[in-house]
């Protein structure tokens, strides 16, 4: 009995788990704030988990986003455990294609982990923006180094077909490596 009844909870938690990660595709009509999406159906979406860092301008983060969403479809994806606080804000994973663009503006530094509890608040507070670890990275070397002048190198800016940042450093005054130029 002991047996059947894990099967059953394990085949319903499976269903809801699964029901949860489909999402609902939506199309936006225009972007409120870094982290609220206004719907062609008028509602407003907040990504989950993200904070708008100190470094980085509110209008920066904001046209970071719309380019990240261009005239794509967002899926939305709720969270397992967080529910909506009210029914005029809805609070999601926003999704352009499979990519999750919460842990993207993260990753981009135009975006920090908030303290909001989510089921993915650890991932997303163990998730450096790219740009914070080549910084950490391009410190070190050049504490260890012996020479005295200074690294120009940077990260570059274009992105992958994936839509991640590439990882590759550049010393080109357009900020891009060359297979991005």
């Amino acid at each position: 009995m002991g047996q059947f009844l894990f099967v059953f909870f394990f085949l319903i938690f499976s269903a809801l788990s699964l029901q949860a990660q489909v999402g609902e595709l939506a199309e936006v009509d225009s972007l409120l704030s870094s982290s609220l999406i206004k719907l062609v159906d008028g509602r407003v979406v907040r990504l989950i988990g993200i904070d708008l860092p100190t470094s980085t301008s509110a209008s920066d983060c904001r046209e970071h986003l719309r380019q990240l969403i261009g005239t794509n479809s967002v899926t939305l994806v709720a969270d397992t455990i967080l529910l909506d606080h009210s029914s005029d804000t809805l609070e999601r994973y926003v999704y352009v294609g499979s990519v999750m663009l919460n842990q993207l503006m993260i990753a981009d530094g135009f975006a920090i982990s908030s303290p909001v509890n989510h089921s993915r608040r650890d991932e997303f507070q163990a998730f450096l923006p790219l740009s914070k670890s080549v910084s950490t990275e391009s410190s070190s070397e050049a504490e260890s180094s012996s020479s005295s002048s200074a690294s120009t190198s940077v990260q570059c800016s274009g992105r992958t077909k994936k839509g991640t940042r590439c990882k590759r450093m550049t010393t080109n005054a357009s900020g891009k490596c060359w297979q991005h130029e």
